[in-house]
């Protein structure tokens, strides 16, 4: 049985919060399902409730994946949330887009500076 933190009532259903939900679903669901899976994501207000769990059970791949999951979605924010409080808590987290059948992802502030960076030494800035 889930903690019952994990779990919302509505309409008579017991049925999982979003929070916990985003930590169970695997890459496949991100690609059979994608418009769903951005809808749900591009709902977030924040990841306080994401990050929780993430720490509570040391999630670092499903953090990664997440991070990444925020990102194609253009909430860059909410990947850095991610991304900066599981390496303050000593984990390495590697952002992957659970979107494509080959994750490969770099995200968050620090890749759009250096992206930025390397942009402008391109263009002779």
């Amino acid at each position: 049985m889930p903690p019952p933190a994990d779990l919302t009532e509505k309409e008579g259903l017991r049925l999982y919060t979003v929070e916990a939900t985003l930590l169970k679903v695997s890459e496949t669901f991100y690609q059979r399902h994608p418009v769903a899976a951005q809808v749900v994501l591009s709902a977030i207000g924040d990841v306080a409730g994401v990050l929780r769990r993430l720490l509570d059970g040391g999630h670092s791949a499903v953090a990664g994946r997440l991070a990444g999951a925020f990102c194609s979605v253009g909430r860059d924010d909410l990947a850095d949330d991610i991304l900066r409080t599981m390496k303050a808590a000593g984990y390495e987290v590697r952002a992957s887009d659970p979107f494509a059948p080959h994750p490969s992802l770099r995200c968050g502030s620090a890749h759009r500076h250096a992206h930025r960076r390397s942009a402008a030494r391109v263009v002779g800035g």
